[in-house]
C-alpha cells in the first residue's frame, strides 16, 4: 500500500488496518423458533487497495473480512468478505460482500470527502430466506450495522483494539 492509496480513501481511510473486540451481542431467532441471545468477539481486517478503474470511474477502497466467534468458543459463528469502495468524484461510499450462506449485499450512500458518517442503502441479492439490511458505519469506529443471520437479528460490536495500517 502506497501513501497515495490512503490519501484516496476519502472517508474510508480511518477503518485501515485491524479491528479486535469482545463486547459483541448478537441476538437472532434459535433453532426452535425462541430466541437465542450469543456473546460474541470479532475481528475485522481492512487492507487498502486501489486504484480500481473502470472506464471514467476511479475508486480506492478497503478489500475487508470478518469473523465472528461465540464467546468462550473457538468455531466461528459469522463470516464476511467483500469491500468498501469510494469513489470521490460521486461523493459515493459503497460496501459489498458475501456471507457463506448464499446471501450477496450491496450498499451505497453518499458522503462528504471528510464526513464521519452515513447510512447505506442495500441492494440485496438473496436466497429465499434472507432479507435486506441497512449498515451505518462512523468513520472515527469500526462499521457495525444487524447481522445478515435473519430478519429479526440484531448484531452490534465494540472495536477495542486496533492495530492501524502501515504505510
Amino acid at each position: 500500500m502506497t501513501q497515495e492509496v490512503m490519501d484516496n480513501l476519502g472517508p474510508l481511510a480511518a477503518l485501515a488496518g485491524i479491528w479486535e473486540g469482545d463486547k459483541g451481542d448478537d441476538t437472532a431467532p434459535s433453532d426452535d423458533r425462541g430466541t437465542e441471545k450469543n456473546l460474541f468477539r470479532e475481528r475485522m481486517t481492512f487492507e487498502p487497495i486501489g486504484p480500481v478503474d473502470n472506464h471514467e470511474q476511479k475508486l480506492y477502497g478497503l478489500r475487508y473480512s470478518t469473523v465472528a466467534f461465540r464467546l468462550g468458543e473457538g468455531a466461528v459463528f459469522h463470516e464476511e468478505l467483500g469491500y468498501w469502495l469510494w469513489d470521490a468524484k460521486a461523493k459515493q461510499v459503497m460496501r459489498c460482500f458475501l456471507v457463506p450462506r448464499g446471501i450477496a449485499v450491496i450498499a451505497g450512500g453518499t458522503v462528504e470527502p471528510g464526513g464521519r458518517r452515513s447510512t447505506l442503502s442495500p441492494r440485496s441479492a438473496r436466497t429465499p430466506t434472507a432479507s435486506a439490511r441497512t449498515s451505518s458505519w462512523t468513520g472515527s469506529s469500526r462499521p457495525s450495522g444487524t447481522s445478515s443471520r435473519s430478519r429479526s437479528t440484531t448484531r452490534t460490536a465494540s472495536a477495542t483494539t486496533r492495530t492501524p495500517s502501515s504505510g
